[in-house]
């Protein structure tokens, strides 16, 4: 046995916010170590803990689904890993639903930012299942098969847009027990005959039919301009999901499911504080 440690000598276990515990030294011979205690969270019992997990639960399976986008979307972060942990502090700050509760299919996205940065932001109109209507007028004799076309569109509402810009229409869709995403991409460049599918007028506004990514079950919609800075960095308008009209304020968006949601997260029965108990294999 290891020496004894002060007045109390040799002990195992939980004294006062002292633990107490056995290991063996670089000589394999068995000696004595001390820490501060630290409770053992095992489930969550507080209110405030329980909806942190059913938030991070949808946060985590938003970002599967969108990683390619996260990763790649926060202004001023490098791509990956920095970018990543920038979209998690966003989306815990600012979520607001999908509330699923705890062992259900996530099948809905977090209505959190999707990215963030400094341009202007293009804006999703609505969203049904089969279509997404920006809020660009389109017109008739407005050319939509073409690139150009697009990009004369386009650059005739948001003045901010230039070409050489990226646009990119993120939509998310429900594929039997999970979120998926799909996406397309045009460079903005005036006289730019290459085809394109799916544009039409909307509701007298640029609209792209779901079908052209992803079939007709699109949940959510988004457009993300992007462009190449004078040093060399990486631009990005500030993007947030627009539901489709089918979700919008209903479950899983609404305040009932989240309470449901929350309280499936708690322990059984439990209204108090998180347990203060010693761990079994300290």
């Amino acid at each position: 046995m290891g020496k004894g440690l002060g007045l109390i000598g040799n002990f195992k276990g939980k004294v006062g916010n002292v633990v107490g515990y056995n290991l063996k030294d670089s000589n394999n011979n068995q000696t004595q170590g001390v820490r501060i205690y630290q409770p053992v969270v095992r489930n969550p019992k507080t209110y405030a803990q329980a909806e942190q997990r059913a938030r991070m639960a949808v946060i985590n399976a938003t970002y599967r689904a969108l990683k390619s986008i996260i990763d790649r979307g926060q202004e001023g972060k490098p791509y990956g890993n920095k970018s990543r942990l920038a979209w998690l502090s966003d989306a815990m700050k600012n979520f607001n639903g999908a509330w699923v509760n705890k062992g259900e299919a996530i099948q809905f996205p977090a209505i959190v930012p999707l990215t963030k940065g400094s341009l202007a932001q293009v804006s999703v109109f609505s969203v049904d299942e089969s279509i997404v209507t920006l809020t660009a007028a389109a017109q008739e004799g407005d050319v939509l098969n073409t690139v150009g076309g697009i990009s004369a569109v386009l650059k005739r509402a948001y003045s901010a847009i230039k070409d050489g810009d990226q646009i990119t229409f993120v939509l998310m869709d429900n594929r039997g027990d999970t979120i998926n995403m799909a996406s397309l991409s045009i460079i903005v460049r005036d006289g730019d005959n290459t085809a394109v599918d799916g544009f039409q007028i909307s509701q007298n506004r640029l609209g792209l039919a779901a079908s052209v990514l992803n079939g007709d079950n699109t949940v959510a919609a988004a457009v993300i301009l992007s462009r190449e800075g004078a040093d060399g960095s990486h631009l990005r308008s500030t993007t947030s999901l627009k539901l489709s009209e089918d979700c919008s304020g209903e479950p899983p968006y609404d305040d009932a499911s989240k309470e449901a949601a929350i309280r499936s997260y708690m322990a059984s029965g439990s209204t108090s504080d998180w347990p203060q108990v010693p761990d079994e294999n300290a």
